[in-house]
């Protein structure tokens, strides 16, 4: 049987103007890094039915997740 070879993936962003590891981010920067790109993601999943945003309530649906909340674009057919 072949030898299993182990792969190691880092991720780095731009962060104070230095080249930062993304594990080594202060936790209320890799939040919000996390919901900016699951926003990216579900307003483009959804393109044109609906519109995904940060809530501005900190008491919100799902505290410490990203607060979500839509706006449905008119005659939009939702799967109702």
């Amino acid at each position: 049987m072949r030898k299993q070879q182990k792969i190691t993936v880092k991720s780095y962003v731009h962060y104070r103007g230095e080249l930062v590891e993304f594990k080594d981010l202060p936790p209320d920067v890799k939040e919000k890094a996390a919901t900016e790109l699951a926003l990216r993601y579900f307003n483009t999943l959804f393109a044109g039915k609906a519109v995904f945003t940060v809530s501005d309530d900190p008491n919100g649906p799902r505290p410490g997740a990203g607060f979500y909340k839509t706006e449905e674009k008119e005659g939009a057919n939702n799967g109702t």
